[in-house]
C-alpha cells in the first residue's frame, strides 16, 4: 500500500520517510514493512503490548507536525 501509494506521487520509498498514523496495525506496521520510520498518534490510546512499538509516539497530530519539522531541520 506505502509503495503504490509513492508511485502514484511520483516518489521512491527506498530514500526513506516517515509512515505517521493512529492505527497501530495498518499505520505503524505497515509503514515499517515498507522500510520507513513511524511515527504513531495515540490520541489517548495505550500501544498494544503484542507489537513491536513505534519510532515516535506522540498524543495528537500537532504533535506530529513539531517532530517533522524538528526531524527535518536537523538534517
Amino acid at each position: 500500500m506505502f509503495e503504490a501509494a509513492a508511485r502514484g506521487c511520483g516518489l521512491d520509498l527506498r530514500g526513506g520517510g516517515w509512515a505517521i498514523g493512529d492505527s497501530p496495525v495498518l499505520d505503524v506496521e505497515g509503514g515499517r514493512a515498507a522500510g520507513l520510520a513511524t511515527l504513531w498518534v495515540s490520541r489517548g490510546k495505550e500501544w498494544p503490548t503484542e507489537l513491536a512499538p513505534p519510532d515516535r509516539t506522540v498524543a495528537d497530530v500537532v504533535a506530529a507536525v513539531e517532530v517533522l519539522l524538528n526531524e527535518d531541520a536537523g538534517r
